[in-house]
């Protein structure tokens, strides 16, 4: 029987985090945190406190503001305005708006 945990050690919090890309599914990370914490001879997490703790991670992470082809395109179609967001394509990527 698999043993599960809500506490999570750190050592798993750490490898939680590296293995987070917003990419994997949470379900796979779970898997791949699973295989890590019994390789460390600690308890499993339980998938419902990765799920909390990935949901609450990635909505804290900073999001990026859009690409310069979103921008040139938005102008195109006529949803930004062309001085506006020629000046918002002079910005760093994380002030776009």
């Amino acid at each position: 029987m698999t043993r599960s945990a809500p506490r999570i050690a750190h050592a798993l919090l750490v490898e939680l985090e590296r293995l987070d890309d917003a990419a994997l599914p949470i379900a796979e990370i779970h898997r791949q945190l699973g295989r890590r914490a019994e390789a460390l001879d600690l308890t499993r997490p339980s998938y419902e406190r990765v799920r909390e703790i990935l949901q609450i991670t990635r909505a804290l992470k900073p999001r990026r503001g859009p690409s310069g082809l979103e921008i040139v395109l938005e102008i195109g179609g006529g949803f930004r305005g062309g001085q506006n967001g020629l000046d918002n394509l002079r910005r760093p990527r994380e002030d776009r708006y």
